[in-house]
């Protein structure tokens, strides 16, 4: 499909070949690194002749060396400011610090070993209000069975129920046919960033599963997140400096909300 082509398009344009060399020279951020972040509700694309969508994030470094990630898709600002998603992805692994890498500002390195990916959908389909008054439904469990048909097993939450149906991607949808841009892009895969953090926040210069690639976008704008109360992996807060804001992308969740347009037509 042409989705499918656009993704191992994209697949390849982040295998590039550059080099990176790490030294313990300085002592890495790994310490600040610890913490809970939020994002708030954000446009992240639009569907051509379609709606806005929106996005929030969640995710966690602990302590323990656990990573856990969540992001909700939205059709509309209402929606996510009332925490009314119609999809969510998350997925948990495990990180761990890489030192620092040099670059004309000391850069530290880590990584992320995914060890689970989740998929929750709450709804069969949205209804959106068009400009005329009339009501467009965008058949969601349809978009979803096109990326990850998951040996057939049914995405849509059960009839005349609230509750969202959530599926782990790792035993319902293999072999990775089943669900490849999960499979590709998150489950059991090494995730590999550099970045600065304080007490406060965190800069992510880059992120990859690629490695020569993660541990090199010195030169990247960053894309920063604060913490929801300041943290340290170890020991007692004394301080923390400032880090430019950034803004995120969910290339998925983007996915996933042009396929439900397409099917409503």
């Amino acid at each position: 499909s042409e989705l499918g082509a656009g993704w191992r398009g994209l697949r390849q344009l982040l295998e590039n070949t550059t080099t990176v060399t790490r030294t313990t020279t300085r002592l890495a951020d790994e310490n600040f690194l610890c913490g809970e972040y939020r994002t708030p509700c954000e446009i992240v694309a639009k569907v051509p002749s379609g709606p806005d969508l929106w996005l929030s994030k969640q995710f966690s470094y602990g302590s323990d060396r656990s990573y856990s990630h969540r992001e909700r898709g939205y059709f509309n600002r209402t929606a996510c400011e009332r925490d009314q998603p119609w999809m969510q992805i998350e997925y948990e692994g495990i990180w761990q610090g890489a030192g620092v890498a040099e670059a004309a500002e000391p850069t530290s390195l880590a990584s992320i070993d995914v060890k689970s990916v989740w998929m929750t959908v709450w709804h069969r389909e949205v209804c959106l209000e068009q400009v005329d008054g009339g009501l467009r439904c965008m058949q969601t469990q349809t978009a979803i069975k096109e990326l990850c048909p998951c040996n057939g097993w049914d995405w849509a939450p059960e009839m005349n129920r609230t509750d969202p149906r959530k599926r782990n991607v790792g035993m319902f949808c293999m072999p990775e046919a089943q669900c490849p841009v999960i499979h590709q892009l998150y489950h059991h895969h090494i995730h590999y960033l550099s970045y600065r953090a304080d007490a406060k926040r965190v800069c992510i210069l880059e992120t990859s599963t690629d490695k020569t690639r993660g541990w090199a976008g010195f030169d990247k704008e960053p894309e920063c997140y604060s913490k929801v109360v300041p943290a340290l992996c170890r020991g007692q807060i004394a301080g923390a400096l400032g880090l430019r804001p950034g803004l995120p992308v969910a290339l998925i969740s983007v996915a996933l909300a042009s396929l439900a347009w397409l099917a409503s037509q």
